[in-house]
């Protein structure tokens, strides 16, 4: 009778036996936004506070629901969290449908709530004038546990204005949360300009993944930026929530996953950690959020720096950020958690209208499957109700036992940067690219006088953007590439520029060398670099470089050839792209007369080179491609004088290099001196890339 009562009750609840069991789960269940349809509770800076009204739930592994905390406890419940250990549950909630959300924990069973954060700061007002009044309510969300006692929340009590949007900016805290007794005082972790939320530990690294709103109102021009689209030398800006990691003290902030060449395919809201490590979060059409998502899917980065897969949610057109979803109810899937067996637990909407109730799918994407979803209301943020195996937590190294405690207040006035300590701002080498076929951009190309350009932005709470810009500092680039500017303000987003000696931007193939978004660094701490594009901070996951000044010089190059064909892949640039995989049109240079083909490389700073790599064009039989050079002759020059020859014995696919004595040039002529074969069906020659190992001529 039991078991069918039970089998009885979940099918009213519109569940479905999934593959394996599932354990316990903690989710909510909130009434829908009315009157919005596109709009979800939770997803951006627009909706990510909304008051519907819910309830706090608990299914357990034989369909069976309960609510987990009494009747009429809370009017609204987000963002449930299960402690390592199993035993306590953190969520946010309000008590009224006009209060601000704050931190509760109780037992496993509910009981016992207690609050965590309550409505006790003090501002200046005199500080914040005439906004003071736009700050006084502060809301906080999102909590995750570091450890058994130590929450991490976002929170919009650092009284900031979004840059894109007249709304508040979240940051995170961190929060100590003993088994008895009172919580401690919330100290701030991040100083994120526009956004930090959805904070997720992760047990592999020891560090706090979340999601931040990479965005710069502060768009290029010529020879400094602009506020106004219409006068920047970019049509586009860059606008996404991307996933960042960071240091439980704060330090060493990067980009914890993403394609790096898709904005689209680097967009992780809500991002969770699975059992494999992969990282999973939601993408949307609009990838800014704001003023609503535009299509919402599911994607998962294994390995975490690459192309994404799509798990569940809309299809979503190529394009521009604000692209449409395809069909007129594309579905939705939001609130990714993992299962303790790999699966991907979350919240989907399969015909893009009605609610959302929880579904589980292979990490793959397959075997969906429906758990749950109760009418008339949306099953969000549902969790594993386990203990965390393995799960070592901060160790001790969170902010609340050493690092100073940050200013509640943005500064103002240049005079508040002086008050907030400062930092070291180290990039080892501002030119180096990474390695071949990276996902990487281009770093910029060196120029003549190059310099650095640290802006600060001073709040300004009042005015539409919400800030201002000043520049802080203006610094030389270092003969070998680097920079090395101790003495930064601390505490303070910022961003930076790159010129030449006549103060015109620096560019490489793809963009200007100007911050997309904005950083901070810690007081007493160091930000540690190497390059100067997108996904910059990836280079370092596997350490510094022994010699950062020694890097592929090639596209820095101005490239031209002799016998290009007009097909789009025969330009001469295909050849110092840093790209040897693809088809022969999208990554190599072709001469259609192979007799004379000759590629010429020009730098406007002399070059001091040590080996020469040349990578042939792949084989692919049913693009009728199977070109082999045989031979190359190098002409090194300098000044218009040749300065060294070499020959190169054949150019595979793999790279076939060639050590030279280190000589100092500023152009490089490639000729092909044998070659058989043909690309794509026709009689030509060429080359997939050149690597070329150098430096910048020491002074």
């Amino acid at each position: 009778m039991a078991a069918a009562s039970a089998a009885l009750l979940a099918s009213l609840l519109g569940a479905a036996a999934p593959e394996a069991a599932l354990p316990p789960l903690v989710f909510v269940s909130r009434r829908p936004l009315a009157n919005d349809p596109g709009a979800v509770l939770g997803i951006g800076p627009r909706h990510r506070v909304s008051i519907t009204g819910g309830r706090l739930l608990r299914r357990e592994p034989d369909g069976r629901v309960r609510e987990v905390l009494p009747a009429n406890a809370f009017h609204d419940v987000s963002d449930p969290a299960v402690s390592p250990d199993g035993r306590r549950i953190a969520c946010a909630a309000t008590v009224a449908s006009d209060s601000a959300w704050r931190i509760i924990v109780m037992e496993a069973d509910g009981s016992g709530a207690r609050p965590v954060t309550v409505t006790d700061r003090a501002l200046a007002a005199t500080a914040l004038g005439k906004a003071a009044r736009r700050f006084a309510r502060y809301d906080d969300i999102d909590p995750c546990w570091v450890d058994d006692t130590l929450l991490c929340f976002a929170s919009t009590r650092y009284p900031q204005r979004a840059e894109y949007a007249d709304l508040p900016v979240t940051n995170l805290f961190l929060v100590t949360v003993p088994r008895a007794g009172p919580a401690g005082p919330p100290r701030r972790l991040t100083t994120e300009r526009n956004g930090a939320e959805e904070p997720a530990f992760d047990p592999t690294t020891g560090r706090i993944v979340y999601t931040r709103w990479w965005f710069n109102r502060y768009r290029p021009t010529r020879d400094g930026m602009t506020t106004v689209a219409a006068r920047s030398t970019e049509r586009d800006s860059v606008n996404l929530w991307q996933a960042v990691e960071v240091a439980t003290d704060g330090s060493d902030i990067r980009l914890a996953c993403g394609a790096l060449t898709s904005a689209r395919g680097t967009m992780a809201y809500q991002p969770a950690i699975l059992a494999d490590g992969s990282i999973v979060g939601v993408y949307a059409g609009n990838l800014g959020l704001e003023p609503a998502p535009a299509g919402l899917g599911i994607q998962r980065f294994s390995p975490r720096l690459g192309p994404a897969r799509r798990i569940a949610g809309a299809l979503l057109d190529d394009g521009a950020a604000y692209g449409s979803t395809r069909g007129l109810a594309a579905p939705a899937a939001c609130s990714p958690a993992g299962l303790p067996d790999g699966r991907i637990l979350f919240s989907y909407r399969p015909g893009g209208r009605g609610d959302f109730g929880l579904f589980v799918a292979r990490s793959d994407g397959s075997g969906l499957e429906r758990i749950l979803d109760l009418p008339g209301s949306d099953e969000l943020d549902a969790v594993p109700l386990v203990p965390r195996r393995g799960f070592a937590g901060a160790g001790g190294h969170g902010p609340t036992a050493s690092a100073p405690a940050l200013d509640p207040l943005p500064p103002f006035d240049v005079g508040a940067l002086s008050r907030r300590g400062t930092f070291r701002y180290r990039c080892l080498n501002a030119f180096a690219q990474d390695r071949l076929d990276s996902p990487v951009r281009d770093a910029p190309r060196p120029a003549p006088g190059a310099r650095a350009r640290f802006f600060a932005v001073l709040a300004r709470p009042q005015e539409t953007g919400g800030d201002t810009a000043v520049l802080v500092r203006d610094a030389p680039i270092r003969s070998d590439g680097s920079i090395d500017e101790p003495g930064l303000p601390a505490d303070v987003p910022m961003f930076e520029q790159l010129v030449d000696g006549d103060g015109r931007l620096l560019r490489s193939a793809h963009a200007p060398a100007h911050v997309a978004g904005m950083n901070a660094g810690r007081p007493g701490g160091e930000s540690l670099c190497i390059g100067c594009h997108r996904g910059h901070t990836t280079m370092l996951r596997h350490g510094p470089p022994a010699e950062p000044q020694w890097f592929d010089v090639a596209p820095a190059a101005e490239a031209s050839a002799s016998g290009t064909g007009t097909a789009a892949g025969a330009r001469a640039t295909a050849a110092v792209d840093r790209r040897t995989r693809g088809s022969a049109r999208d990554v190599a240079w072709i001469s259609a007369s192979p007799e004379t083909a000759r590629l010429d490389l020009r730098w406007r700073l002399p070059v001091q080179v040590r080996k020469v790599a040349l990578y042939g064009i792949r084989s692919d039989r049913r693009a009728g491609t199977d070109l082999v050079v045989h031979s190359c002759e190098l002409t090194l020059m300098r000044d218009g004088r040749e300065v060294g020859r070499a020959e190169v014995r054949g150019a595979t696919p793999g790279g076939t290099r060639v050590a030279l004595a280190p000589v100092t040039i500023d152009a490089l002529e490639i000729h092909i001196t044998g070659y058989s074969g043909r690309v794509e069906g026709r009689r030509a020659a060429g080359l997939a890339e050149v690597e070329i190992t150098g430096r910048l001529a020491p002074e």
